[in-house]
Formats: structure tokens, sequence, C-alpha cells
């Protein structure tokens, strides 16, 4: 089998390093450099990291971004690659890589220094919302109330109304959220996309709540305050929960030139 090198991350060193046995399966990860501009890596066989386990596939993820958060705090600004990202070759084809796009990765560490990416996550308590509604829409609460009063028949259609109704304005008012919290972050951020809303909650403070909205930004050192500040605002209103991470490596913003 060929001999191959792991791709974590690149950096801003003209040094080459030992980072210590902290890659994938523990293994011996060190920075490959060409010119002032680097690559972090570990030698490995020139095949895929593939596992029939999902557990080994998690474990192997967790240590890829474990080395990048490694390389991040001694570095500062990297450039990450995603996971099972493999050279052919030994040191010198690292170091070739480099050398042929040394001006656009110069140039994206330029452009990243300083910055990190965060993750906004906002969720809501869906009963609260019915609640507020309720308390501003008085014909739609009385009509909610009659329903006690009435006939059988009668009581199961206007119940039926009243439920799509409060239904459609829970929606909306979701939407308006999740407008204004984005609104928010464009104010700050350099650059923000949306992620995938996955139902796993983060912790139990988020039970029983649904994310409305779910965004990773990118935020200049100092922008990073005045966002907390103007999401404390969201974070403080009855029925609303903001989770605000990071910083992290610009997983989704760095650009990289083809990786293999």
């Amino acid at each position: 089998m060929d001999e191959g090198r792991y791709l974590y991350a690149i950096m801003r060193t003209d040094q080459e390093e030992f980072l210590g046995a902290i890659g994938l399966d523990r293994s011996e990860v060190w920075t490959v450099p060409y010119g002032d501009v680097a690559a972090a890596i570990h030698r490995c066989q020139a095949r895929p990291y593939v596992s029939e386990a999902e557990s080994q596939i998690k474990d192997w993820v967790i240590e890829h971004s474990y080395v990048i958060d490694v390389a991040t705090e001694r570095f500062g600004t990297v450039l990450p690659f995603s996971f099972d990202v493999i050279l052919r070759g030994d040191d010198e084809v690292v170091r070739g890589w480099i050398e042929r796009r040394h001006a656009a990765l110069n140039s994206e560490l330029e452009r990243l220094n300083g910055k990190a990416e965060y993750t906004v996550q906002l969720f809501c308590d869906e009963s609260a919302l019915e609640e507020a509604i309720l308390k501003e829409d008085q014909d739609l609460a009385a009509q909610k109330e009659s329903i006690k009063s009435r006939p059988r028949g009668s009581s199961y259609l206007l119940q039926r109304g009243v439920e799509m109704h409060l239904r459609d304005a829970v929606r909306s008012r979701m939407n308006q959220l999740e407008e204004e919290m984005g609104r928010l972050i464009e104010d700050l951020a350099d650059e923000m996309k949306d992620k995938p809303r996955k139902t796993i909650l983060p912790d139990e403070r988020f039970k029983g709540m649904r994310l409305v909205a779910n965004i990773c930004c990118l935020l200049s050192d100092e922008s990073v305050a005045p966002l907390g500040r103007a999401l404390d605002d969201l974070n403080s209103r009855k029925g609303l929960a903001v989770r605000f991470t990071g910083p992290w490596a610009p997983f989704n913003f760095a650009r990289l030139p083809e990786e293999s």
C-alpha cells in the first residue's frame, strides 16, 4: 500500500514542529512547512479511513477536530480540512502541494486572521408562543374560551379552526423571530450560513423546545461581544432560548484550493 499524508489544517509557520501523538488513532502529528505556510499532517496509508462501526467514525472525527483545536491554540488562524483528506506521498509531496498553492493559502490566512466561526441557535417553546399570541389576539382568545360552552359537534369544528389559526400564527411568529435573529447576525458578521436543523438537543435547558434557527457565522474578535449583547435580548424573552457557541476553526468559511 502506498504511503500517504493525512491533512488536518494549514497554518502560518516556517517551522517543522512536532505536535504530539494526538492524531487519529494516536498518530504522531507534525507540521510540514513551505516558506511561511505549513500543513499539520500525520503519516498514513494512502487510503480512506473507513469503518462499519459508527462509533469509530465518530471517534476519528473528534480526534480530527482536536488536532485542529491544538493547532489553533499553537499557531492562531488555521484553514481546517474536512475529515479524511489524504495526499498520496511523503512530506515532500505535501511541501510541493503547499508550494503550488502558496499565494492562495497565504491570502486566505490573511483574510481569516483575527476571525473565527461561531454557531447561533434559537429555540422556542411553542406553548409559550401560543400563550403570547392569545394575549395579543383577543378575538382568537374569545373563540378558544367559547369552545367550553358549545355543543360537541360545533365545538369540535370551532376547536379545529382555532387550532389551525394558532398553528399558522405560531409558524409566522417563529419565521419572524428567525428573520430578526438573522438580521442581528448579519449586522455584525463577515459571513453567515444556515445549518441543518438537527433535532438532537444540546442539553436539558432546551428540552421540549423547537429549534427555529441554526446559523453559523464568521465573526471578527471585536464583533463577538456586541453580538452576544444583541442576542441577550432574544434570550431574555419568555419562551425563547439562544445558544451562542464558539470560537471554532472556520470550517464553513475557509476557502481551500483543491484538497487533493
